[in-house]
């Protein structure tokens, strides 16, 4: 048996990084695909609607349900990150400040899902959160063009109209996200029972 000196040793890198439990590693990997889904879907479907944030109910019910749905504490942002992964693959077609404006939502949604516990489950706040959420895209889109020579199509008769949109389009996917978890959640833990926790 070794003697104990008293001093302590350093633990190495590889030592003090624990891998995932199987759980967490598929819910990051399921976080992952639905993001990839997400952006592929934008690319498949470019040119359907000509209203600026007409994927905002798809985008934002997809977010806010990851977020009421998975244990990880930042599943939007995971989703977010994967579609912007998946933006800057060569061919896909996507600009480049699209991966940032995938990004935003997904960050925004969990930054207030954390700081405000007590409105979890309230369905005004929720789609309240992905109304400002999506709402960061053409706030952003309008700062870049400001500071710099970029051009958005969306934001050629100005600010208000996009906005608007976004933020509408926004609260209807969160709040049928919020809903579409409240009847699940009161039909006997359905989500429980799916991702067994």
């Amino acid at each position: 048996m070794q003697e104990s000196t008293g001093v302590s040793h350093p633990r190495s890198l590889s030592s003090a990084i624990e891998p995932l439990p199987e759980g967490r590693l598929r819910e990051v990997a399921l976080l992952f695909g639905v993001g990839v889904l997400l952006a592929a879907s934008h690319m498949m479907a470019r040119g359907a609607l000509h209203i600026p944030g007409c994927h905002g109910v798809v985008d934002m019910a997809i977010l806010v349900a990851a977020r009421q749905i998975m244990r990880h504490p930042w599943s939007a942002t995971l989703v977010s990150i994967a579609a912007a992964g998946f933006a800057v693959i060569p061919g896909t077609g996507f600009g480049s400040t699209a991966p940032l404006f995938y990004v935003l939502p997904g960050l925004v949604v969990d930054v207030g899902y954390r700081l405000a516990p007590q409105w979890r489950t309230s369905l005004l706040f929720l789609a309240t959160l992905a109304a400002l959420a999506y709402g960061t895209r053409p706030l952003g889109r309008w700062l870049i063009a400001a500071v710099s020579d970029a051009h958005f199509g969306s934001l050629a008769h100005g600010l208000a109209y996009p906005l608007f949109s976004h933020l509408v389009f926004g609260f209807l996917g969160g709040l049928v996200a919020a809903w579409g978890w409240r009847i699940a959640h009161r039909r006997g833990g359905v989500l429980d029972r799916i991702f067994r926790r």
